[in-house]
């Protein structure tokens, strides 16, 4: 018997991580005009970001199916592991309803079927699962695993700094006239995640003043420096590089020492576009 830790592939993690971590990840759909692949597997986030730049509409998601989570869940259980699931906000996605579903269908095997919805997406998602994979390798159960995840995910923390307004416009989230206006100002937006959705916090003048106000977003919380940290980034290698230098430039100090790295996917670079660039952690 073991635990089993399961992810969907919104949390971004890289084949490296899911071999070393020892988890399993549930690829969300990616629909280009009609045509449909698996996140991570039949399509790699380079080739997003290629298909995204050509294509004259945004593509769709869809969250796994019914059959495709029963296939995955059920040999698990019969073979006597409990799992923990851990997916993407249940606010952005249907992911977490058909897992509810399925663990209903699987009946007294279900019962060893934890639930999770992050409330979060992308390396905050991974973050929180890299800290589920902690606590199991110290030998928590399955089913107070669960419960400190419930717990610590109301302290994990998302910031982002967006580049372009083009896809925030495709997407319907702000209109043409204010992405032609905020484009010759260039505008930047800054992200979070709240309740379980992406919200906007304030929109900067220039990627100097929104670099600097990420940075004062973030040194206002109080870290948890014991837990996982990630920075993340849009189809951009040298986006940390350019924030670095911003930082060391304006004299400002900041340790990335312990931040792993993620390249963000479609689920939301399906919304913010190439270039885009944030932090996440847990506060105390």
């Amino acid at each position: 018997m073991a635990i089993r830790i399961v992810t969907d592939s919104s949390s971004d993690l890289s084949v490296k991580e899911q071999k070393e971590l020892d988890i399993t990840i549930l690829p969300l759909k990616i629909i280009f005009d009609e045509v449909e692949y698996l996140s991570g597997v039949t399509i790699s986030s380079g080739e997003f970001y290629e298909k995204l730049s050509q294509s004259p509409r945004l593509p769709t998601t869809s969250q796994p199916s019914i059959v495709d989570m029963d296939s995955l869940f059920r040999p698990m259980l019969e073979n006597g592991d409990d799992v923990v699931a851990v997916f993407i906000s249940g606010r952005m996605s249907g992911t977490i309803q058909n897992a509810l579903i399925v663990k209903q269908e699987l009946g007294a095997l279900g019962e060893r079927l934890h639930i999770v919805d992050s409330e979060t997406v992308t390396f905050a998602l991974a973050a929180l699962v890299v800290e589920a994979v902690r606590m199991r390798d110290s030998g928590m159960s399955a089913a107070m695993l669960a419960e400190e995840l419930e717990r610590i995910k109301k302290n994990i923390r998302l910031y982002a700094v967006v580049d372009t307004l083009k896809y925030l416009q495709m997407g319907g989230r702000i209109n043409g006239v204010q992405a032609v206006v905020g484009g010759m100002l260039g505008i930047k937006p800054l992200i979070t995640i709240e309740n379980g959705l992406v919200e906007n916090i304030c929109r900067e003048r220039g990627k100097q003043r929104a670099f600097q106000k990420l940075y004062e977003i973030v040194c206002a919380c109080d870290m948890d420096m014991s837990r996982t940290k990630y920075m993340g980034n849009t189809n951009n290698k040298n986006a940390f590089t350019e924030y670095k230098s911003f930082l060391e430039q304006a004299g400002l100090d900041f340790d990335f020492s312990d931040f792993r790295n993620c390249d963000i996917g479609p689920t939301v670079g399906v919304h913010v576009g190439p270039g885009a660039l944030g932090l996440s952690f847990f506060v105390k």
